[in-house]
């Protein structure tokens, strides 16, 4: 017959489990201490979110407008133009082959006649920022 195992052991082993199991959710004394303080229970190096200062004179819109950034050479690149603004836009391209910009080209509205000279100022991967040259 098998001696029936002490309440106590298991117990004990009982609360181990529960402990390891939500280990990664408890807070440690430390913390603790550090909560009741009135400090987070945030590691020091946690930086708080940061807050995006809009620095633009003029509000950016959201558009979908197709458009060709064309060199003067001709060549023409389609793109879209994510958002506008009274002095400048960004714009997306499309295609998979990389496009080479010139530092002043005319963005051309698809479908229409419009046309405008920018400056290229910023460029990162398939999207770049021009300002309207006036």
């Amino acid at each position: 017959m098998s001696s029936p195992i002490p309440l106590f052991s298991y117990q004990e082993s009982f609360d181990q489990s529960i402990v390891s199991m939500l280990g990664a959710f408890l807070l440690t004394s430390r913390q603790i201490g550090r909560y009741r303080q009135g400090h987070s229970a945030m590691p020091r190096t946690a930086r708080p979110p940061t807050i995006f200062v809009e620095r633009r004179a003029s509000e950016r819109k959201a558009t979908a407008l197709l458009a060709f950034a064309q060199h003067p050479d001709g060549s023409r690149f389609p793109c879209r133009i994510q958002n506008l603004s009274d002095g400048g836009a960004m714009l997306e391209f499309f295609g998979p082959n990389a496009v080479v910009l010139e530092t002043a080209f005319d963005l051309v509205l698809a479908n229409s006649d419009m046309r405008y000279a920018v400056k290229l100022i910023w460029r990162k991967e398939r999207t770049a920022g021009v300002l309207f040259c006036v």
